[in-house]
């Protein structure tokens, strides 16, 4: 892809809504693109990293990284968000908000140091002195990165959004495969963990500066940044409930168990979070940008949402399905043998997860629509039932932590969700529930379909089962959404739409 370099001025509301149809149709192409970019980048360090080192090392850095993601909420603290959805932002309050993003970045970076020996000693683990220490080099550079990203993303940038992104990835990537090479065996192969993940923040740093023209001057007050800051604080701490509830699992077997058992665990949900996780963060930019330019426009606003939530749900759905049916194909392929043990986890993980990316997407609506609070509301609840059920599953292992996320899942996360989302704004209760209709079926026919491969291939060998599961479930989803009239025409419409004008509101326009 040839980073997009456009002369455009993110602080007018008019320039930034022209061409809003065809903006959004580049920018999901590029983040489709992007995505199998990444896929390919992910699964490729996957399987390098999982054979270079072992479980205990993968569960030593998921030790660390519960506390090191938790602090990086706070570099951003919902303020990139702040600047996408913000309909008249100035070039003072980006300024603001780039230096408030700095200071945190620093600010946590040393907040990490600090806590290092308290981190290591509640694990009993005297290495996570050294590698919290280390990690906390990246929020600074993820400091310094948060308005630009943000900027680049309000201008729907996504061409450059994505490059930047993928080259990080394989920046750091290679970097840690190339340490894990170099110490194969060695007291200190486990470090190549820690250097994916501060050389892709460099890397990503240095890419958006590039990619961004804009630069900031110096911070002041009366700037009106107040609404932002307070906005910010509600998605954070939404953000930071939901991040708690997400990753005490890890906390709580790396605490219960040891780094073995944790090891095993991070691995199998590393590769059931794998299709959310890597078509979400791009499309989430994309979704985010479009539907808060659309806010005044009911009808386009709910039809953008439906096509974007349901053209996700249609890829990873299915791939869900099959990691429940032929998890061991998936474990071998991209694991190795080491990692027998992660294969009931990762059977049980895929069926109560298959809807983790419409889940996620509910996220949009609540965002865009300013309704940060009740969100806010929603995760406390949702965490301290999400967290007491990892408790009552803990003394099973981690698969009685993985069973215990599941009932609560699709007990109560995913329909209170989907009723607060939906109760109010252009895109109902009941739309979010028919969006899972198709998938559903698609992921049935790819689940029925490669049980039944599995079974009859599998006895002739890996390799023959993997070809023909995997090309089953693949010629299934690649049918199913090139007959999908629905998003064809759509896509169609929002071609013929393309040189459109959508006019721009003065006001913030109501929700319901």
């Amino acid at each position: 892809m040839k980073p997009e370099r456009p002369k455009i001025d993110y602080f007018s509301s008019a320039e930034l809504r022209q061409g809003l149809g065809l903006k959004t149709v580049r920018g999901g192409v590029a983040s489709m693109i992007a995505q199998g970019l990444a896929l390919v980048v992910s699964l490729g360090s996957i399987a390098a990293l999982s054979r270079l080192l072992n479980p205990a090392d993968f569960g030593l850095m998921a030790m660390v990284v519960v506390f090191t993601r938790f602090a990086g909420l706070f570099v951003d603290a919902g303020l990139s968000m702040a600047a996408v959805q913000e309909r008249d932002l100035t070039r003072q309050q980006s300024t603001n908000l780039f230096w408030f993003g700095t200071l945190m970045g620093t600010a946590i970076g040393a907040v990490m140091v600090v806590i290092s020996p308290l981190v290591a000693w509640f694990y009993q683990e005297p290495r996570l002195i050294a590698v919290t220490s280390v990690l906390g080099v990246s929020f600074l550079f993820n400091g310094l990165a948060v308005q630009h990203r943000a900027l680049l993303r309000r201008g729907m940038q996504f061409v450059a959004v994505n490059t930047t992104r993928i080259i990080a990835a394989i920046a750091g990537k290679l970097a840690g495969i190339a340490w894990a090479v170099a110490f194969y065996g060695k007291p200190y192969d486990y470090w190549a963990l820690v250097v994916v993940i501060v050389v892709t923040a460099a890397a990503n740093t240095l890419g958006v500066w590039l990619m961004c023209p804009w630069r900031p001057g110096l911070p002041r007050r009366g700037a009106g940044s107040r609404r932002h800051f307070l906005f910010g604080a509600n998605l954070t701490g939404f953000t930071t409930i939901n991040h708690f509830a997400r990753n005490a699992d890890n906390l709580l077997i790396g605490w219960w168990w040891n780094a073995a058992a944790l090891g095993v665990y991070e691995r199998a949900y590393r590769v059931f979070d794998l299709p959310r996780e890597t078509f979400m963060a791009p499309l989430s930019s994309v979704a985010t940008s479009t539907l808060s330019r659309l806010l005044d426009e009911p009808a386009k606003y709910r039809d953008a949402y439906l096509r974007m939530a349901k053209g996700m749900l249609a890829f990873t759905a299915p791939i869900s399905a099959y990691c429940a049916v032929c998890p061991d194909i998936v474990v071998y392929t991209l694991l190795g043998a080491q990692w027998v043990k992660s294969i009931p986890l990762l059977q049980l993980l895929s069926i109560f997860g298959l809807y983790q990316s419409a889940y996620s997407s509910c996220g949009w609506l609540l965002i865009t629509q300013d309704r940060t609070t009740e969100f806010l509301r929603w995760s406390i609840v949702n965490s301290v039932l999400t967290v007491a059920a990892f408790c009552v599953g803990l003394p099973f292992g981690p698969a009685g932590v993985a069973l215990g996320y599941g009932v609560v899942f699709l007990s109560f996360s995913l329909p209170s969700l989907f009723w607060v989302a939906g109760r109010r704004g252009p895109v109902t209760i009941g739309d979010l529930w028919r969006s899972l209709l198709e998938p559903t079926l698609v992921s049935l026919v790819v689940a029925a379909a490669c049980y039944v491969a599995h079974w009859m291939t599998i006895q002739r060998g890996l390799l023959l089962a993997t070809i023909v599961t995997a090309g089953i479930a693949i010629s299934i989803v690649t049918t199913y959404i090139a007959v999908s009239t629905d998003y064809l025409s759509q896509f169609r419409r929002l071609l013929r739409g393309r040189g459109t004008t959508t006019s721009a509101s003065p006001t913030n326009p109501p929700t319901s």
